[in-house]
């Protein structure tokens, strides 16, 4: 057993992996120099996309770097393991590395100029027991194809605005090739290099030592480019001299998912059930004047178009009265009930006149100003979409948003979203930064995602997004809303929150166990997560989907234009 502890820096996301490799040349110096004391003897592995420190006298045992979407910074890990616990007691020496770590962590965190401004954190972990294998390693990406859709619905909720751009939108051929080279200091950052020389970019790569033959290793890159290019084929010569052997990989089997806002065209009519018939529990069921002013505003829903803008609602006394209703009995409970990056977008929409109890908030208007805020839109959609349909979306940071509202009946209960869940649930915290990159993380990793993994998303989603808590800052034994779920419903919201519940069990937000966890649409949640704050549910939702989210292509976000570079056969 070893002892594994972690730096990770994160790079501007500007830049491609294999100008983030070159910058990495830098920390390389700034490692070197604080462990430069350590023995050799001291040090089991290190993990670096650049190359292995001289320091140490070590060799490179593991890799792990990914850049698939342009919208995210690229993250690489360095892992730095100290010997079993048993040898450390024998001298204070050994465990000096995990000390140089954390200086080396601390002086790239207090250097604003390192790499030319290229770096924009890095961070320290605590270290944990763990086997000879590092533990940032991936599984090969499974060569399936998607089949079908999941029947599960999502909370439906998001609208498009501005010019096409499906003009812009460019596709990628992503190749691969798998190259064994010499396990020696420099030989990955060599490698690299050879890349660069041919002018050919680098999407992702991934080292593993060569089971038979310590003195080998593979290395898997994946890189833009036709095979039949200029570049590729002197690249190939290259590679066939530097390397003891390599492979060309097979092309990428990529299914169809959307590629930009226009595409979201296609599945916004893909409404489970069609999305007209109600439910015979349905408080409207019975209703024949309300079914057929839902079916009226649905159309208005089915008509929209990427590009337009969202049409106004002429909602009625009676729909504005259920809105009071609900409003006033909520805004009495999120001061103390709701988090507080809830409550200060919800402060801004009502100062902005655009949230209010007297009048249905237009979808038009939240857009304007939840654009402004994160670039996260409403699109109305007329009924319940798929998982994978409604979480494709968030990849363009479109909220796919229903407008029709509850009976007024019942203003307290509805089976499904309406307009208050979606506008006092799930907008305001759109306009939240954090909530946002954590929203569109969900949605980029779905795009393209087995049957498997859009099951285990739509659990994150269900205990985030929906049903999600944060710790009080104040206060850690109290707890916050955040879940749209909880914050349009008043016995939901009271449910979640209640110190002394008996009937809730609570467990620290892990996005790796939040992904096994079942739920049930019907009753209150016997289960629920809670996390530190917004950042910390988004990092570690990241660090999860880099971890098992694995797919045969890549893809990558374009925020200018709001499409998707994605691999092609």
């Amino acid at each position: 057993m070893t002892f594994m502890s972690r730096v990770t820096v994160m790079y501007s996301k500007s830049m491609s992996l294999s100008t983030a490799l070159r910058a990495h040349v830098t920390l390389r110096g700034l490692l070197s120099r604080a462990c430069s004391a350590v023995p050799q003897e001291s040090v089991a592995a290190i993990n670096c996309p650049q190359s292995r420190f001289s320091a140490f006298g070590c060799g490179l045992f593991r890799l792990s770097c990914q850049n698939k979407a342009l919208s995210l910074p690229a993250t690489f890990h360095i892992s730095v393991a100290r010997c079993q616990r048993e040898e450390r007691r024998r001298t204070t020496l050994q465990g000096r590395p995990f000390v140089a770590a954390r200086e080396f962590a601390s002086s790239v965190a207090e250097s604003t100029t390192t790499a030319n401004g290229a770096i924009l954190t890095c961070s320290f972990s605590e270290g944990r027991e763990g086997t000879r294998e590092d533990p940032l390693r991936t599984r090969s990406p499974q060569q399936t194809k998607v089949q079908g859709r999941t029947s599960d619905g999502v909370a439906s909720g998001g609208a498009t605005e501005g010019p096409s751009t499906r003009a812009s939108t460019r596709r990628l051929s992503i190749n691969n090739v798998s190259c064994q080279i010499e396990d020696r200091v420099g030989a990955i950052s060599e490698l690299a290099a050879i890349f660069a020389a041919y002018n050919v970019n680098i999407t992702e790569i991934r080292s593993s030592p060569d089971p038979l033959d310590l003195r080998k290793m593979t290395v898997s890159i994946s890189f833009e480019g036709e095979w039949e290019s200029e570049n590729a084929t002197q690249l190939i010569d290259r590679l066939g001299s530097y390397c003891v052997a390599f492979t060309r990989g097979s092309p990428a089997d990529v299914p169809w998912f959307p590629r930009s806002p226009e595409d979201l065209d296609r599945i916004a009519s893909h409404t489970l059930d069609a999305g007209k018939d109600l439910e015979a529990d349905h408080p409207g069921f019975h209703d024949v004047i309300y079914r057929k002013r839902r079916q009226e505003i649905a159309s208005c829903a089915e008509n929209h178009k990427a590009g337009r803008a969202v049409g106004i609602i002429d909602y009625t006394p009676r729909e504005t009265a259920t809105w009071k209703h609900v409003w006033g009995i909520l805004t009495d409970l999120y001061p103390t009930l709701a988090c507080n990056e809830y409550n200060e977008v919800l402060a801004g929409l009502r100062d902005a006149r655009v949230y209010g109890p007297d009048t249905i908030p237009q979808v038009a208007e939240v857009n304007e100003y939840i654009k402004a805020k994160t670039g996260f839109t409403l699109r109305p959609v007329p009924g319940l979409l798929s998982a994978r349909d409604f979480m494709n979306a968030l990849a363009f940071r479109t909220f796919f948003s229903t407008q029709y509202i509850r009976h007024h009946s019942a203003p307290l209960y509805t089976p499904e979203p309406d307009v208050v869940h979606e506008l006092l649930g799930h907008a305001p915290l759109l306009a939240n930064p954090d909530f946002a990159d954590f929203s569109q993380l969900l949605g980029l990793a779905s795009l393209g995602a087995s049957e498997e993994d859009i099951a285990r998303l739509q659990r994150l989603y269900w205990f985030s997004v929906e049903f999600g808590l944060l710790c009080n800052p104040g206060n850690e034994m109290e707890l916050a809303a955040y879940g749209a779920g909880l914050l349009s419903s008043p016995g939901e919201l009271r449910h979640s929150t209640c110190p002394t519940n008996g009937k809730l069990e609570v467990r620290q937000w892990r996005p790796e166990d939040a992904a096994q966890q079942d739920f049930p649409i019907t009753t209150y949640q016997p289960v629920l997560f809670v996390a530190e704050s917004l950042k910390d549910a988004r990092d570690s939702l990241l660090r999860y989907i880099q971890n098992h989210i694995h797919k045969p292509f890549a893809t990558r976000y374009d925020n200018a234009t709001r499409t998707l570079h994605v691999s092609t056969d």
